[in-house]
């Protein structure tokens, strides 16, 4: 059983084809990418190696001119689509922006225990004051879409 195993392995055996003897006609693709630009060119090659000499002379010849050059990027603006910012509830519910883009916010200690405070006092934290310059770039982020403007200073 073993013998007609290997004789059947030995039998089997893939013969492979003997490489193909050197063409008389070499073919040049230029640019494979792009089936538009590319050019064939066909030039008899007496040995099997050729320069690009040879290859300028025979295209030269032939009246086959080489592909363009493909033009430059243009400078269009592609935007990637990007997920909606959501705004965080707790700054909505803090913060009003002005029309000029400033951010307000009210003032604290008017919350409770105003038995023992002046009436003024009260009076006076009743107003909004504006929000603090060094916070104006973070409440930007928490409030995507209220207009706030940055200060880059």
């Amino acid at each position: 059983m073993a013998m007609a195993m290997a004789m059947a392995v030995r039998n089997t055996s893939v013969k492979r084809a003997a490489p193909p003897a050197a063409a008389a006609a070499r073919t040049v693709r230029y640019h494979p990418r792009s089936v538009r630009n590319t050019r064939v060119v066909t030039m008899a090659a007496a040995s099997s190696s050729f320069c690009a000499g040879d290859v300028a002379r025979t295209m030269m010849a032939t009246g086959v001119t080489a592909p363009k050059a493909p033009k430059a990027a243009s400078r269009a603006v592609v935007t990637e689509c990007k997920y909606k910012m959501k705004t965080k509830r707790a700054a909505a519910k803090r913060f009003r922006v002005t029309s000029n883009g400033k951010v307000v916010m009210r003032k604290p200690f008017k919350g409770h225990l105003l038995g023992h405070k002046s009436s003024n006092r009260k009076r006076r934290l009743s107003r909004f004051e504006t929000a603090k310059r060094c916070d104006r770039n973070l409440l930007r982020k928490m409030l995507p879409y209220d207009g706030v403007k940055c200060l880059n200073k």
